[in-house]
């Protein structure tokens, strides 16, 4: 073999061998009207996932292209972006971000088995459909619930709460009040109107913010010094510019990363940059990261065939990863993290909210 077929030849193995598979993942979350400071926060933390991990997906032959489709947390804008990138071929979709849009959009995506991560909903039928194309980062409302009373009852131990349950039926308000009943504790409900004059010693919330704050002027007109407990808050890192100091000493249930000087998340700060919530930047960073794992793993397990959304699917289903504050993250049969740390924080006049107890979250409960 002379030494130009030779050179020929070889370069049509190294072409072929080093030759990438483009897919594509969408982002679908809000990235325009009163939700966006999350979504467009969610979005960025994608982008540095990929950016961190592109040469890595790179050597087992992947390209990612990525895509965002602006949802504004309206379902049925969420169901039509579903079947825009269902037309686009789209392998994976991480999002969307409210439970009233992942409900949607989860039927859709079904039809194609394209693998579903939402980083925050929270709706308890979300993951109790049998639906195994549907996984999620964020805790079930029923298990911020139980957490929520299991942290009023052994660490703070109230004998007697009161729930104000704002729009009634909430998952949260439920959970918490069968725990703290199972523990012997006094519940009593009222809504944000007409809250007991009876003294309690803490208050679960299980509303908003403007909810809350109604909560804790009622409270401190009547001379109550009683633990004020907010279900869950969504960006915890802008409440200071809606509320001021109205909410301050006012403890909330979290999941997201919480403020830490841990060197590892000052750097990936650096990376984010000036984003509207940094909690949320950093869920999104952790659940693009287990989809790129997933991507990874099914590339690995496919190393020659082109990729398809089941492969990914089943892939993400086993993945096995270590979060930015060295949690072990899997996902049981319904798509929920097989477990999750939990983080009671407070709000502060400087609009921080640092952490004031940690807890892991119980075990899923059963649909």
């Amino acid at each position: 073999m002379n030494t130009r077929v030779w050179m020929l030849l070889s370069l049509a193995w190294w072409s072929s061998a080093t030759a990438l598979e483009t897919v594509q993942v969408c982002v679908m979350a809000p990235l325009s009207g009163p939700q966006s400071p999350s979504g467009r926060s969610v979005w960025r933390g994608v982008q540095v996932a990929l950016e961190e991990r592109r040469s890595e997906l790179n050597r087992v032959g992947l390209s990612v292209r990525l895509c965002n489709f602006d949802d504004q947390g309206d379902p049925a804008t969420g169901a039509a972006n579903a079947r825009r990138l269902l037309a686009q071929r789209t392998i994976a979709v991480i999002g969307p971000l409210s439970s009233g849009a992942a409900l949607v959009v989860a039927p859709i995506l079904r039809s194609a088995n394209v693998a579903m991560l939402t980083p925050t909903a929270t709706a308890v039928s979300l993951t109790g459909q049998g639906w195994r194309h549907v996984f999620r980062w964020a805790p079930r409302d029923d298990v911020i619930g139980v957490a929520g009373a299991l942290y009023l009852a052994n660490e703070v131990k109230a004998r007697r709460v009161l729930i104000v349950d704002a729009d009634g039926g909430s998952a949260t308000a439920e959970a918490a009040e069968r725990t703290l009943r199972s523990r012997a504790v006094v519940v009593r409900r009222a809504s944000v109107g007409t809250i007991l004059s009876e003294s309690f010693d803490a208050v679960y919330v299980a509303g908003d913010l403007n909810v809350a704050a109604q909560v804790k002027r009622t409270l401190q007109e009547r001379g109550s010094k009683a633990t004020i407990l907010l279900d869950w808050l969504n960006d915890a890192d802008l409440f200071n510019t809606s509320f001021g100091s109205s909410l301050v000493g006012t403890l909330f249930m979290s999941w997201e990363v919480p403020p830490s000087e841990n060197a590892r998340l000052r750097a990936l700060m650096s990376k984010l940059g000036n984003v509207p919530s940094k909690g949320k930047a950093l869920v999104g960073y952790e659940a693009a990261n287990a989809m790129i794992f997933a991507l990874r793993d099914a590339r690995r397990l496919n190393p020659q065939g082109t990729l398809t959304p089941e492969e990914v699917r089943s892939a993400l289903a086993k993945v096995r990863l270590t979060t930015l504050l060295n949690e072990n993250v899997s996902f049981d049969a319904r798509g929920d993290r097989a477990s999750i740390s939990m983080y009671v924080r407070r709000l502060e006049a400087n609009g921080q909210a640092p952490v004031v107890f940690s807890l892991p979250a119980p075990t899923t409960p059963s649909p």
